[in-house]
């Protein structure tokens, strides 16, 4: 995927990608599906991130960050769900982010990270600490994965679904520096905000 540039298809071609759109988006993910669901799966998730960090990054966040994608080809990873987290009601993340000098101190376990063995960039969400609701207290970071703190549980051994290496990642006391953290000022619930219809279009055609 690397030599052929998939890693950064959706990245705008003024920061280094193709710029594809959900038309294009969804036919590479077509032909992929046609070979190995478990590579375009895996596409999905790392493209869908790339759009995600896209879409709540700063200026210097993605000046700093999409040239390892688009020139280093590295992946993102989706480090977002959680054991009995949903989205049918109101949702609820165990991980939590306190904050400290500098930053924050990230703990918390994530299941189902697609590509987290292999991803240079954690996509991560948590709670802030002691809040409750997501409206008060949803923060998402980028994090790399040799930061300190953070540990890949490889668990994943799901039939015909082995290649996304979609296994545990724990956050133990990990430090997240504030330049880390995306949606700008009014970072809390940032992520709420952005329109996710071309993750459910790719899913769907993966």
């Amino acid at each position: 995927m690397r030599d052929a540039g998939l890693n950064a298809a959706c990245i705008p071609k003024e920061w280094g990608g193709a710029g594809a759109n959900s038309l294009t988006y969804n036919l590479i993910l077509l032909e992929l599906g046609k070979v190995r669901p478990s590579t375009a799966l895996s596409w999905n998730m790392h493209s869908t991130s790339t759009s995600l960090f896209f879409a709540l990054a700063n200026e210097g966040q993605k000046k700093r960050i999409l040239p390892r994608v688009a020139g280093g080809g590295e992946y993102f990873s989706s480090v977002t769900a959680e054991r009995g987290m949903s989205f049918r009601h109101l949702v609820t993340l165990k991980s939590t982010f306190t904050p400290v000098d500098g930053g924050f101190r990230l703990s918390g376990e994530k299941i189902s990270t697609t590509l987290g063995e292999y991803a240079g960039l954690f996509f991560t969400t948590g709670f802030l600490a002691e809040k409750k609701t997501a409206a008060e207290a949803i923060m998402t970071a980028v994090i790399d994965k040799n930061s300190d703190g953070v540990e890949i549980k490889r668990v994943w051994d799901a039939m015909g679904m082995r290649g996304t290496a979609s296994d545990n990642i724990v956050y133990e006391d990990a430090f997240v520096p504030r330049e880390n953290i995306l949606g700008g000022e009014n970072f809390i619930g940032a992520t709420g905000k952005i329109d996710i219809t071309m993750f459910h279009l790719g899913f769907s055609a993966a």
